[in-house]
């Protein structure tokens, strides 16, 4: 039978709980990088602001890397899936693999014909799910204009975000984007 103190049964629980939260990634990030013609100028704005991001890790942290493109809700869809060690020791050394690898990517990487923009939310969206993490994170670089192939074709799926952070970044104006006479007024 193993007795324990008060003090030395707190401090075990804590020691314990601590090791589950560490566990836990504080935060899963999946980007979404529009390929599409009438974005692909700006993918030099986006590679940098990538490797901001990837500086920005903490360990634990999970990220996945996507393209907007014909058909984006396939596993062809993605660039590149990191996740950071555990021990901060090896974080930079991650650090360092990941901007070499993205840098491979950035040189790859082709023009996309069609934009399935609700195509790579639900590949995002349906990857997060599978994540446990403090933070769950979609963000997207785009022009936001979903132009669909007729050859890419998926079944209607339900589009749950609970718990997932959306956001778009460089998003940026397309001739007709005020067709309807509507301007911004600064304030």
């Amino acid at each position: 039978m193993l007795c324990l103190d008060r003090r030395t049964f707190c401090i075990s629980t804590t020691v314990a709980l601590l090791a589950c939260a560490t566990s836990l990634p504080s935060r899963a990030i999946y980007i979404l990088i529009d390929t599409s013609g009438t974005y692909y100028a700006q993918h030099a704005r986006v590679f940098q602001a990538l490797r901001s991001i990837i500086l920005r890790l903490r360990t634990g942290d999970v990220i996945r890397i996507a393209q907007i493109n014909e058909c984006s809700f396939t596993e062809d869809a993605v660039l590149a899936t990191f996740v950071m060690p555990e021990k901060e020791r090896a974080v930079n050394n991650a650090k360092r693999a990941m901007i070499g690898e993205l840098e491979r990517v950035r040189k790859s990487l082709l023009r996309a014909g069609f934009t399935d923009i609700t195509g790579s939310i639900l590949a995002a969206a349906d990857f997060l799910s599978t994540v446990t993490a403090q933070k769950r994170i979609i963000l997207m670089f785009s022009d936001l204009r979903e132009d669909l192939s007729t050859v890419c074709t998926r079944e209607a799926a339900d589009l749950t975000l609970k718990g997932i952070s959306v956001a778009a970044a460089f998003v940026i104006k397309l001739p007709g984007d005020n067709a309807r006479g509507y301007t911004h007024k600064p304030v």
